[in-house]
């Protein structure tokens, strides 16, 4: 098995109990999820739009900073807006 192929399959494994923890989260702070992709959520916050990655933690969208990770930083964000 190659590292790549690995690296999804670790990915396929742990990616739905990630999304669920995320998606409860993500509620109970009030964010609303607009749009849910087989890896991704995307959420407003403000006045636009950010896409999360549950496996990663990794999160982008306008005015976010490169490389801005995790759930609690996130949400975080919302509460500054």
């Amino acid at each position: 098995m190659s590292k790549p192929q690995a690296w999804k399959d670790r990915r396929d494994a742990a990616l739905p109990a990630r999304k669920e923890r995320a998606r409860r989260a993500l509620f109970k702070a009030g964010i609303d999820i607009l749009e849910e992709t087989p890896h991704s959520f995307i959420v407003k916050i403000g006045c636009g739009k950010v896409e999360y990655f549950p496996f990663t933690g990794g999160f982008r969208g306008k005015g976010i900073p490169p490389g801005s990770r995790g759930l609690r930083n996130l949400i975080a964000l919302k509460k500054g807006h």
